[in-house]
């Protein structure tokens, strides 16, 4: 059988949402089911989980724009005391960042999702291939709008939503 998983959570990325789709991955693998993985591009972090993809595929998605986005606000990133935009003096950017976090503006898991700028990166990953079964996870929400659009293509015959 082929089993897709949609989770942005899933390792080198260290937590606990991480580690439920991975053993999904694991474990279906290690019963002979051909499992393919799509992850999203994630920022920085100086505390990755090494894991070993051993029986499954792992896909990553890619967004220009949401790199930026990171890059831009710092989220996650590890780095010195000053930013680079603060030693350029962009008062803006640190005006914008400070505004956004205070008001739940564009955080990741809240609306407008700065992660659903991997979408379209996910579907140009997919648009070729059919699977048995899709199992997309929450959160973000993104995950379940490629798993919606694959099951309206006729792409998966069954699509699990793991909330």
């Amino acid at each position: 059988m082929k089993i897709l998983i949609i989770s942005y959570y899933f390792p080198p990325h260290n937590s606990v949402a991480s580690l439920r789709p991975y053993s999904f991955a694991k474990t279906f693998a290690q019963m002979g089911h051909e499992v393919t993985v799509l992850t999203g591009i994630k920022p920085v972090s100086g505390q990755n989980l090494e894991v070993n993809p051993n029986g499954f595929r792992v896909l990553t998605a890619r967004s220009r724009s949401l790199e930026w986005f990171f890059s831009v606000f710092g989220i996650n990133q590890v780095r010195s005391t000053t930013t680079q935009h603060e030693r350029l003096g962009f008062r803006f950017w640190r005006w914008l960042r400070a505004f956004r976090l205070s008001r739940g503006i564009m955080l990741i898991g809240r609306l407008p999702d700065p992660l659903d700028l991997l979408i379209y990166p996910s579907r140009s990953l997919l648009k070729n291939e059919c699977w048995d079964v899709v199992i997309s996870t929450y959160a973000p929400q993104y995950c379940h709008a490629i798993a919606s659009w694959l099951k309206s293509n006729g792409q998966c015959h069954y699509w699990i939503a793991d909330f």
